[in-house]
């Protein structure tokens, strides 16, 4: 049976800062649910910025001059409260060490859990989940968190939006981090999460996460709108019109 409605719509989206400075105008789209989405855009262009809107955290926290709508899983953020935004939505930022305040990545874990609703019981149960289907995580479990690599974070934290379960998951250029061994992990393991959820992925990076994308958008810091939004196929019919993106051979040869 086809959703009802999207993973998240953006309904005519404006935004300015203080001082008159333009990030977004007019942008409207529809992220299918569920999907793995790429979000495309040159440096500046305000991929960042898009996904913060998408969390919540714009309009939130730092409240800007923002008009038009957003919608998430068929509700308005002005429908509902920003906790129950952050259970339907996770977030791995560019920095993801800022977001591990804890004394052992199990403790972390716990924590996050906890602040979740799972009780004592349900997080031991998870946790000894992910020692069984994660062999990496048994080996960080008593280290702290400040001892490992950005991309070791950046996988572990991916591991726990699994377990969090929230419906849509954003990653912020999250390869940037990660190692070749690591990269190959992120990938088979986000193959298992768009199974049923929608990920959306902001990345200059398309070598890797193309082949695993089925939905698009583009971003143009010039015309500070959506230039681009459509399923892979209408996207690799329409690669030419982005010269400045690094297009992976496989798909190159084929334009």
């Amino acid at each position: 049976m086809e959703n009802l409605y999207h993973a998240i719509e953006f309904k005519n989206i404006s935004l300015t800062y203080q001082k008159n400075f333009t990030v977004f105008k007019d942008v409207s789209f529809k992220i299918p649910l569920p999907s793995c989405c790429l979000l495309l855009g040159q440096t500046g262009s305000g991929k960042t910025t898009l996904l913060s809107l998408m969390k919540g955290i714009i309009p939130y926290i730092n409240q800007q001059i923002i008009t038009g709508s957003i919608n998430v899983l068929g509700k308005q953020f002005d429908e509902t409260t920003f906790f129950e935004i952050s259970k339907k939505i996770g977030l791995l930022t560019q920095d993801p060490e800022v977001l591990t305040l804890e004394s052992t990545v199990e403790y972390d874990i716990a924590f996050t859990l906890e602040n979740i609703g799972y009780d004592t019981k349900h997080i031991k149960k998870n946790i000894t989940f992910l020692e069984h289907k994660y062999p990496l995580i048994k080996k960080y479990l008593n280290q702290s968190p400040n001892k490992l690599s950005a991309g070791e974070i950046t996988l572990l934290q991916l591991i726990i939006s699994n377990l969090t379960n929230p419906t849509i998951i954003l990653y912020d250029e999250p390869l940037s981090v990660l190692d070749q061994t690591q990269r190959l992990i992120f990938i088979e393991t986000v193959r298992e999460i768009i199974k049923k959820r929608t990920i959306i992925i902001a990345t200059h990076e398309l070598d890797l996460l193309l082949p695993i994308a089925d939905y698009v958008i583009v971003l143009d810091k010039f015309s500070k709108s959506k230039i681009f939004e459509g399923n892979k196929n209408l996207f690799l019919d329409n690669m030419k019109k982005f010269p400045w993106l690094e297009i992976p051979l496989e798909f190159a040869l084929n334009i």
